[in-house]
């Protein structure tokens, strides 16, 4: 059965079957969250609950001014894929906004959890927290539901190379072009996801015709050329992705172009194009004439066939 997305309704959802529930923004659902959503879906099979998860949109910390702008590691699409495939059944989405943000951790048990989803457990993340300023640690939590005569589970954080898994580590490691430990932590290749757009068409008229990908909230790896797995049409593709301003040309503003290895997409514009970054190969640079830059092209696929065969 296909996984329920909602959002969130001041008029209660009447459900025949209870919940086990977990809060958070699952922000590139990695190993760690992959730990906490693993416990969900074993309470919802031991108990015959309904497996929930509660998230928000924008990022709380884009309303609160923790950040100025949106750095993701996976689109909506992408998170709700997921949390699919690891066996949730339901995903409720809420709006974050200052009044939200102003309810207390008990306000929030008892108008959302309770009365919009019928939970009867709630897991939570190591560093779980939700209510007014932060009110709502672990230890509240757990007080607010044994009063009501609810269950509690809390999940340990999980490591990798001596340091706690989390969202912002594997973002510094996508910044510095480390795809490697960024996949590491993930569990699988960091993804951009994307509509194909219209180009300038350089690349065509080079001989090695790119996807070129629009952009949004998603956190861009450091500039430089990239082995990839793209998919398009739900068909893996062999590529090389080009993260860059395109400084032999001129370019001002980076792109995200993909040339795939061993086949020609003529139907791409509007398609939703999703490209997994595999292997760092190397920084962008200037290069003197089309010849060069189509000489260091073609290393880069061979370098390319190397690091994905």
């Amino acid at each position: 059965m296909s996984m329920i997305v909602r959002r969130f309704s001041a008029r209660p959802v009447h459900n025949t079957t209870g919940a086990v529930v977990t809060v958070g923004n699952f922000d590139g659902v990695h190993k760690g969250h992959q730990i906490l959503l693993d416990r969900l879906v074993s309470q919802k099979r031991d108990r015959g609950l309904r497996a929930v998860v509660v998230t928000f949109y924008p990022h709380p910390g884009l309303v609160l001014g923790k950040f100025p702008k949106l750095e993701l590691l996976t689109t909506l699409r992408q998170k709700a894929a997921l949390l699919e495939q690891r066996g949730v059944d339901e995903l409720l989405l809420i709006h974050f906004d200052q009044k939200l943000a102003g309810l207390s951790a008990g306000e929030f048990v008892d108008r959302i959890l309770m009365r919009q989803l019928g939970m009867q457990e709630l897991v939570l993340g190591p560093d779980a927290c939700f209510g007014r300023r932060r009110e709502g640690t672990p230890t509240v939590i757990r007080s607010l539901l044994a009063e009501r005569g609810l269950l509690c589970h809390q999940e340990q954080l999980l490591d990798y190379a001596g340091s706690a898994i989390s969202s912002s580590r594997i973002r510094a490691a996508i910044k510095l072009g480390d795809v490697t430990t960024a996949s590491a932590l993930l569990g699988r290749h960091f993804t951009l996801s994307g509509r194909v757009k219209r180009g300038a068409r350089r690349g065509t008229s080079l001989g090695f015709p790119t996807a070129n990908m629009r952009l949004g909230d998603q956190v861009l790896p450091k500039i430089g050329v990239y082995a990839a797995i793209a998919k398009l049409d739900g068909v893996e593709r062999l590529a090389v992705t080009n993260v860059g301003m395109r400084p032999t040309f001129g370019g001002t503003s980076v792109e995200v172009e993909t040339h795939f290895l061993d086949t020609t997409e003529p139907q791409l514009y509007g398609k939703l194009l999703s490209v997994g970054l595999v292997a760092r190969i190397r920084d962008e640079q200037k290069f003197g004439s089309k010849d060069e830059l189509c000489r260091q092209i073609e290393i880069d696929i061979a370098s390319a066939r190397r690091l994905l065969v």
